[in-house]
């Protein structure tokens, strides 16, 4: 049985919980066994959202870190939201990334400036902190910060680790190609140019990479064409169905 599969089971379970009585509970796991069979009997290995070289899963990854086993990947390469409201989410990275990534694994988030402090913050209570990265965004693609009145042409990639980093010494300015502002497949995407500078620093053939903020699947494009396995995470379906059949094209 798929991982999405599983990961749906326990959703539907927990809604059952919240039946109130014993006649509820049963009609719910009635539900649950209907729902089960039918998925499981029109999952196949060939499913374009679960392949050898990747897993693509529709669900809020707050929900879903617990499940998998510890330990699992080499590193996680991410890009949540920005805002305020957003910030209970690096506090869930955090804890997931300890939990996640192997011993030597490095996480790659990343943020804006306004609340770059709080989210360092958070994070920094399940990870160590070991670097910030600059990624340029030259040409035509500068967003204005209104409150702040700043035309901004780089972000913060903040690098977090959960052992002393083994790899090789690297550079810390990353830069997609100038006006490459790519936002054909998501409204918040990242450019391809631009992950492929940051990854080919940190990549090697064989590993397996997390975006568990996936968006439309481009840092899966980028470690598929590095030899690695992808497993990305959204809640929102259709950014599952592009990044799917970006990585098929891939």
């Amino acid at each position: 049985v798929s991982k999405s599969l599983v990961v749906k089971a326990i959703q539907i379970a927990r809604a059952i919980e919240q039946y109130p009585d014993l006649a509820g509970k049963q009609r719910g796991q009635a539900i649950l066994r209907e729902a089960v069979s039918r998925q499981a009997s029109t999952t196949t290995p060939s499913s374009p959202l679960e392949t050898a070289q990747y897993e693509l899963i529709t669900c809020d990854f707050s929900g879903l870190w617990r499940e998998w086993q510890p330990e699992s990947f080499d590193l996680v390469v991410t890009d949540p939201p920005y805002g305020e409201e957003a910030l209970p989410l690096y506090d869930v990275l955090g804890q997931a990334c300890a939990y996640l990534l192997r011993p030597h694994g490095t996480l790659l988030v990343m943020t804006g400036q306004s609340h770059l402090v709080q989210a360092m913050l958070l994070l920094e209570k399940s990870l160590t902190y070991h670097w910030m990265l600059a990624y340029l965004t030259p040409g035509g693609q500068s967003v204005h910060m209104r409150y702040q009145q700043v035309n901004t042409f780089w972000k913060p990639i903040l690098w977090y680790r959960k052992a002393d980093y083994q790899g090789p010494c690297i550079g810390d300015v990353v830069k997609s190609a100038a006006n490459d502002n790519d936002k054909t497949h998501h409204a918040h995407g990242q450019s391809e140019s631009g992950f492929t500078d940051l990854l080919h620093r940190f990549l090697q053939p064989g590993m397996t990479v997390l975006d568990p903020f996936m968006g439309a699947g481009t840092t899966g494009v980028v470690a598929l064409r590095h030899g690695c396995r992808f497993v990305g995470v959204d809640k929102d379906s259709s950014n599952t169905r592009i990044a799917a059949q970006r990585l098929e094209n891939a």
